[in-house]
């Protein structure tokens, strides 16, 4: 099997940011993942990725982040490689005790509409990214929510898994944030969050669990 180089940087880059919550640079990826690499040589593919507008340049020196084409793209080359049978048995759990799990393991807040409720929560979950340790940051997140929660069924206009990034979704400060999406007939789920988002993951557990309870 051919090894690709440059999405293996990228995903270990993408691997120490979402854990990190920082830019990542050249040193400490050979540090932890690259040690038989040239520091030129991972620096040549991080401006690859950086010229391919997968990676953007925070600060000079300070390392770089995922763009919203960058998350996108994890999310494509990922979304086939997940094992949700990691987590144990997810089956043990109600459908909003699973919806409750995602949202604190990932720490994210959700909305849940059908016919006959609206319930929404995970507020005490989204306010541990670091993205959000400016109160004007988190006062614009809430504000997003409102607005995710006005335009739901436009966002899941059919049955499917919506994931849209940044500045996808058209609405005021989307461009801080992410939304991750289920409808099935009258239900729809939808995530939101910061756009450091392990996509592929939460992604498999909208389709190939959460899914099966709707």
């Amino acid at each position: 099997m051919h090894y690709d180089l440059k999405n293996d940087i990228f995903n270990k880059l993408i691997a120490l940011h979402l854990k990190k919550g920082t830019p990542i640079g050249s040193k400490i990826l050979k540090k932890i993942y690259f040690r038989q690499l040239a520091d030129s040589t991972i620096r040549l593919y991080l401006k690859r990725l950086v010229l391919e507008n997968y990676l953007m340049n925070i600060n000079k020196g300070s390392g770089r982040i995922p763009t919203d084409k960058g998350w996108k793209y994890y999310l494509e080359i990922n979304v086939n490689k997940v094992n949700i049978n990691n987590w144990g048995n997810l089956n043990k759990y109600s459908l909003m005790e699973l919806i409750e799990v995602v949202a604190d393991k990932f720490n994210i807040c959700y909305l849940l509409e059908n016919k006959t409720k609206l319930i929404e929560g995970g507020f005490e979950y989204v306010v541990r990214n670091v993205e959000l340790e400016d109160k004007n940051k988190l006062i614009e997140l809430f504000r997003f929510f409102k607005e995710v929660k006005k335009y739901i069924n436009k966002i899941l206009e059919k049955d499917d898994i919506k994931v849209l990034i940044g500045g996808e979704l058209k609405l005021a400060k989307s461009s801080l944030f992410s939304v991750l999406g289920l409808r099935k007939r009258e239900h729809k789920i939808i995530f939101v969050g910061v756009k450091r988002l392990n996509y592929p993951v939460v992604y498999n557990l909208l389709d190939k669990i959460i899914k099966k309870r709707l």
